[in-house]
């Protein structure tokens, strides 16, 4: 059981430090640019496209929803075989406390004095890997 532990809360860690790297900030920094002084001042994808254009925009949102992915698609694929809880519900448990963390790390990246984006991109990321809230997801967007 402490092996378990241990292997969920180094889960946890890494997936918090992928998600606060801050995609629209260090597109800006390559323009040239401080976003957190431009625009809304906001670091997530639609300041960097309002800031640095559209198209730049489109990357910063693509790169945050492929992290907020990565990161839950992999907890899904492989954490389930790595750890030893005898319920079902108890690995969910921890694939979904580990999904939430990309979140959590964009809200308040370290990298940035715990000063992020509203994580819009990074949620719907993460929700599309989930394979119980992927439709909810899916509807989400498509009202956004």
């Amino acid at each position: 059981m402490t092996a378990t532990v241990a292997i969920v809360a180094a889960w946890i860690a890494g997936a918090y430090l992928a998600g606060s790297i801050p995609f629209g900030w260090l597109i800006g920094k390559a323009r040239g640019v401080d976003i957190r002084e431009l625009g809304s001042r906001n670091i997530g994808a639609t300041n960097c496209g309002r800031v640095c254009g559209w198209p730049y925009g489109i990357v910063a949102f693509a790169m945050d929803v492929a992290k907020g992915f990565g990161t839950g698609a992999a907890a899904v694929a492989f954490l389930p075989e790595m750890i030893e809880f005898g319920d079902e519900h108890f690995r969910w448990l921890a694939i979904v406390l580990v999904a939430a963390q990309p979140i959590i790390g964009h809200l308040f990246p370290v990298w940035l004095g715990f000063k992020g984006g509203k994580a819009v991109a990074m949620s719907l990321g993460v929700l599309l890997s989930l394979p119980m809230l992927r439709w909810v997801a899916l509807a989400a967007f498509g009202v956004w």
